[in-house]
């Protein structure tokens, strides 16, 4: 889809259905990213997809070189798993992945085969019991960004990326935020100068700079980042370069 096949509206508005776009979604599809592909893409670029179940696939972005609104398939989902992470990454990229229950693993993104559009990946997080897969980032060998967690609850804090050591993939990784009871809603990484907005589930919703969240250790709790009534929780968060004041 060209950008501006989407008609600009005011921040208030409802928008368009997403299936005025793309033809070929399935009545219990949902959007969960989109992605940008460079027009100067790099001949080593590939599409990479994560799932909550821990699958990570990486695909040559020259075979989605005639794709149409109707879509096309681009990965062999096992039963009751679910895209969570899509991105466009070189071969010299590492790979962030992060779970419900708090733990994150880092590993080079050649460790992961190129496949076909069809093909299921490997394995890219090993995860406990009933935890699942909530993100997963491209990020630099050397990356001097900082990676934002934010629980269900509302806490929050960022780390550098420095202090996430690159293993290999398949291992349940590091731990990234102390929970208690709570589920991770978000991770990802963040500049001193980006913009983050968390999206609570009654609609609410908080923008921030995310040099205003406090930075700590990967095994710490966080801080409050957003007031939530009872029974809310985050259900979604949005980084975007500072906004103009």
């Amino acid at each position: 889809l060209r950008a501006s096949e989407v008609d600009p509206i005011s921040r208030g508005g409802r928008g368009m259905n997403v299936r005025r776009f793309f033809t070929g979604m399935a009545a219990d599809e949902r959007v969960v990213r989109i992605v940008v592909p460079p027009t100067d893409a790099a001949p080593d670029a590939c599409l990479v997809l994560a799932t909550a179940a821990g699958k990570i696939k990486r695909t040559s972005l020259a075979e989605y070189g005639k794709i149409t609104a109707g879509g096309l398939r681009t990965l062999n989902l096992a039963e009751g798993d679910r895209v969570v992470g899509a991105f466009i990454a070189g071969e010299a990229a590492e790979v962030i992945m992060t779970s419900s229950d708090g733990y994150s693993v880092r590993f080079p993104i050649g460790e992961v085969s190129i496949q076909g559009r069809v093909a299921g990946g490997v394995v890219g997080m090993k995860l406990a019991a009933k935890a699942t897969v909530v993100a997963a980032d491209p990020v630099a060998p050397k990356d001097g960004r900082d990676y934002l967690v934010v629980s269900s609850v509302g806490r929050g804090k960022r780390t550098k990326l420095a202090d996430y050591p690159t293993k290999g993939r398949a291992t349940r990784g590091v731990t990234t935020q102390m929970l208690g009871t709570a589920s991770l809603a978000f991770a990802g990484p963040v500049g001193e100068g980006d913009t983050v907005l968390l999206l609570s589930s009654s609609g609410k919703a908080v923008a921030m700079e995310a040099a205003e969240i406090r930075r700590a250790g990967r095994a710490t709790a966080g801080v409050a980042c957003v007031a939530l009534a009872a029974g809310e929780s985050v259900s979604e968060i949005g980084r975007a370069p500072r906004l103009n004041s």
